[in-house]
């Protein structure tokens, strides 16, 4: 992926080792990148542009050499389908210690979710034929580097999906104005080849963002429920460090975008 991306859209991979006499593990060496880091909902709208041309740039690129074995990548309706499910199954931490009003309002969130599947999986845009493209999977203040144009870095969550799955991540999770939004569409528009398909991402963007905004409140909820469970018990999850109000407040943040979504649709 890094060979694909490196250059334009990540940094360039140099080197790759299963093994070697100075680490224990697979590591890599790539290019250093001299760039900055910073919220985007900060940016301006002719940031938030050039990032959405590089998303469509990587989106675009060449996926089929990707995929291991003779295996065929599946298809949009389908990576839509095991997406929702692999986020439904997170809500297992949803339990005893959260609120229950949070528990509540979680649940009644997942249970409208998965209804809205129903609803959309017969829907033209699932059914139009576009092929899955490289999707970074983690477009965050974190993972960007402005120097001045954006560079992703960090391409752990890196995979073949849907490119609305990308897109309405990237609104939802910076929490995007509408003139951001409009602006990264004006970006991304102009690295897209066929309009007719930019159509439909456009319409699948509207299903996606209820779910993968319910994804991220429900990774954040994992985290709040370990470290309550850790603090009951008078232990240390090195994967928790903070306080547990740290966490209840990303939660509840998401809760809320999530609940006016969920009422606007």
């Amino acid at each position: 992926m890094l060979k694909k991306a490196g250059g334009i859209a990540a940094p360039l991979l140099y080197d790759f080792r299963c093994s070697s006499p100075w680490f224990e593990t697979p590591s890599m060496c790539v290019q250093f990148v001299l760039g900055r880091q910073r919220e985007l909902s900060s940016a301006t709208a002719a940031e938030i542009e050039r990032l959405g041309s590089v998303v469509a740039w990587v989106h675009g690129r060449p996926s089929g050499d990707l995929v291991d074995g003779p295996s065929k990548p599946g298809d949009l309706g389908s990576y839509a389908e095991g997406r929702l499910q692999s986020i439904i199954a997170t809500a297992v931490w949803v339990r005893d210690p959260l609120p229950g009003p949070i528990q509540a309002g979680l649940r009644a969130a997942a249970d409208s979710v998965q209804r809205s599947w129903e609803r959309a999986q017969d829907a033209q845009s699932f059914r139009s034929g576009g092929a899955l493209a490289l999707l970074h999977g983690d477009i965050g203040p974190g993972n960007i580097l402005w120097c001045p144009d954006p560079v992703l870095i960090d391409w752990e969550y890196a995979r073949l999906g849907d490119p609305a799955d990308e897109i309405a991540y990237l609104f939802d999770q910076n929490g995007l104005s509408p003139c951001q939004r409009e602006a990264l569409w004006h970006g991304y528009r102009e690295g897209v080849s066929s309009q007719a398909l930019l159509a439909h991402v456009i319409d699948r963007v509207d299903w996606w963002e209820p779910v993968t905004l319910l994804g991220s409140a429900l990774w954040w909820v994992e985290r709040w429920v370990r470290r309550a469970n850790a603090d009951a018990a008078d232990r240390v999850d090195p994967d928790v460090p903070r306080d547990p109000g740290y966490y209840s407040k990303h939660v509840i943040r998401r809760l809320d975008r999530l609940d006016r979504l969920l009422v606007r649709d």
